[in-house]
């Protein structure tokens, strides 16, 4: 019986009706995000973990604008816990190199949840931006969401952080199984794609922790 489904499959293929007659032999089906909640790049080059391993891989390269970080993983967890977990400013943080932040909602009807983060980093001399945070539900509803798209960027704050940027996008696979897409882009002077690549895997190592009920790793 499969091999005659796979055989009409290929057959609609061929005369172009696979589409419209036969939906359930299309594999990959493109999402359509909000203007400005896409992902930042059209393609991640990262590759999820084997075997729905709970893991996040990452890819990263330097260009002449910023450096540029892809990162996919799993989370075994519902969706609405994997996406509490991506709301809180802890998460959201870069703890190894941020000293100080403080979370404020903010109004924006044309997504479901808004807010910047206030952050400080105190090297060898103190430095202010703020990180403004976008979650939108791209399919499902606010309380079972199938897919979510998530950006970030720097909106305010010092001149010598030229470029920060992000973009998440969480899809329910399966029974508390969650897929998770991250992509960074970052311009800032002495930086380098493996401090991105170790942001990303705490930020999933934090989505891990707090989905189960558990403390956040802490860092030195």
């Amino acid at each position: 019986m499969w091999n005659r489904l796979i055989d009409g499959c290929q057959q609609l293929a061929v005369l172009g009706l696979l589409g419209a007659l036969l939906p359930g032999c299309l594999k990959d089906v493109e999402t359509e995000f909000p203007d400005g909640m896409g992902p930042l790049d059209a393609v991640n080059l990262a590759t999820f973990p084997s075997d729905d391993a709970e893991t996040m891989s990452t890819t990263g390269e330097a260009t002449e604008d910023w450096v540029s970080v892809h990162g996919r993983g799993y989370v075994h967890a519902p969706i609405t816990a994997v996406w509490a977990a991506l709301q809180d400013s802890a998460v959201d943080t870069d703890r190894r190199r941020v000293d100080e932040w403080l979370a404020e909602d903010l109004a924006d009807d044309n997504v479901d949840r808004s807010y910047v983060i206030h952050t400080t980093v105190k090297e060898l001399i103190s430095v202010d931006y703020d990180l403004t945070w976008r979650h939108s539900v791209v399919e499902g509803t606010a309380t079972e969401p199938e897919v979510v798209a998530i950006r970030w960027q720097k909106t305010f704050g010092a001149a010598i952080i030229e470029v920060i940027e992000g973009s998440i996008t969480l899809r329910n696979a399966g029974d508390e199984l969650v897929e998770i897409e991250v992509i960074e882009h970052l311009g800032a002077p002495n930086q380098n794609a493996e401090d991105i690549e170790l942001f990303i895997v705490d930020l999933h190592a934090d989505a891990v922790a707090f989905s189960k009920d558990l403390p956040l790793p802490e860092f030195e």
